[in-house]
């Protein structure tokens, strides 16, 4: 699979009074940006977004963390070890170095490239080397 770039991936989790992001920088992925318009009888429609292919090499192990799957992760007591891919998630476009305390509001305000996961498809099938997961971004 050809890749292109990377992205930095943003868990939510949800702790008593709190919602923290988990940080994981995935590289060697496959981004297509898309921008559609079509023309409707009323008004037209602008759809914007982004497609990222992760290959089966990069899910397994990403800084030093494992992926599993969301129910899995949102169970875990201590998620430092591993992430996952799930709606309401968000990426940006890059490796990003973060500074200390960061909102989602503020992160959209100093960066061009930040979209929330919308649509994850599992594509684990087939030979190894096409096996990947995409995920859709708004």
């Amino acid at each position: 699979m050809y890749t292109n770039g990377s992205i930095t991936l943003f868990n939510r989790i949800e702790l008593e009074e709190n919602i923290i992001y988990q940080v994981t920088v995935i590289d060697n992925v496959y981004i297509e940006c898309r921008n559609q318009i079509k023309v409707q009888t009323i008004g037209n429609d602008i759809s914007n977004g982004v497609i990222v292919a992760i290959p089966i090499n990069q899910i397994k192990v990403t800084n030093d963390r494992q992926y599993i799957k969301p129910k899995k992760f949102n169970e875990l007591e201590n998620k430092k070890y591993n992430w996952t891919l799930q709606d309401g998630d968000f990426f940006i476009k890059g490796a990003v170095l973060l500074p200390e305390e960061y909102t989602f509001n503020s992160l959209m305000e100093e960066y061009d490239n930040v979209y929330k996961i919308n649509q994850i498809k599992d594509f684990r099938i087939g030979s190894p080397t096409i096996q990947h997961f995409l995920i859709e971004g708004i």
